[in-house]
C-alpha cells in the first residue's frame, strides 16, 4: 500500500509541475529585487530555482552543522544501553554492587529509567 501511496504522490506532484511549467511558458514573469543600489532582475521560474537551491544549501549546512551532535548523542546512548545491560548480568550474576554502579549510570536515560531502577532496588 505505501508503494502505491508514493507512486500517486511523485506522480501528483510531477502533473502539479507540469501545470506550473505550462503557465509559466505563457507568462514567465519578472522579478525585481534591489540591493544596496544594485539592480537583479530575472524571471520568476529562475528565481524560484534560485531560492530552491538556497534552501537547500541551508539545509545541507544545518545537517552538517549537527553531525557532531548527533553522534555525540548516538554515542552516549549506546553507553548507557551498554550500561544497562552490565547491570542486569551484574544482577543475574550477583555482583551487586557493579550492578547497582552500572544502573545508576543507566538511570540517567529517560527511556531506560525505569527498568534501571527496578533492576537498581533488586540489587540493593
Amino acid at each position: 500500500m505505501a508503494l502505491f501511496r508514493n507512486l500517486l504522490f511523485w506522480l501528483v506532484l510531477a502533473l502539479a509541475g507540469a501545470l506550473v511549467a505550462q503557465v509559466l511558458v505563457q507568462d514567465p514573469g519578472y522579478v525585481l529585487v534591489r540591493y544596496r543600489g544594485t539592480d537583479y532582475s530575472t524571471t520568476l521560474a529562475i528565481a524560484l530555482v534560485i531560492g530552491l537551491a538556497t534552501l537547500a544549501a541551508l539545509w545541507l549546512l544545518w545537517t552538517l552543522a549537527s553531525l557532531p551532535f548527533a553522534a555525540v548523542r548516538r554515542r552516549r546512548e549506546r553507553l548507557l544501553r551498554q550500561r544497562l545491560a552490565e547491570g542486569v548480568d551484574g544482577v543475574l550474576q550477583g555482583h551487586w554492587t557493579r550492578a547497582e554502579k552500572a544502573l545508576a549510570h543507566a538511570a540517567q536515560d529517560p527511556d531506560q529509567a525505569v527498568l534501571a531502577h527496578a533492576a537498581a532496588a533488586r540489587a540493593a
